[in-house]
């Protein structure tokens, strides 16, 4: 399921940029860059929200189970909309 879900992420990602070059607005270069940026950012975040999300999963799950599997779905929320956040400010400062 993790396979078909980053590979579903990676096929959008290009999808994305593609009517743009077909058009002439991209160059091959920036066509690539834009795609691995893209990534990067996506492989950021899935570390991010897994790292931290299991980390305070598994020290919340001293106080039950549920607790411990709804405290890590939070903070890997959490720690992914900050990571996605965080990474395209510092994206839009790189390419100003």
């Amino acid at each position: 399921m993790l396979v078909l879900g980053l590979g579903a992420a990676v096929f959008f990602t290009v999808h994305k940029h593609i009517p743009p070059y077909k058009q002439g607005q991209l160059t091959r270069v920036n066509f690539t860059r834009n795609i691995l940026i893209d990534i990067l950012g996506l492989l950021l975040t899935i570390s991010a929200a897994s790292y931290l999300g299991g980390m305070m999963g598994k020290w919340a799950s001293a106080y039950g189970l549920w607790t411990g599997l709804a405290v890590g779905m939070v903070i890997g929320f959490l720690a992914a909309w900050l990571v996605r956040k965080t990474w395209g400010r510092i994206m839009r400062v790189v390419q100003a």
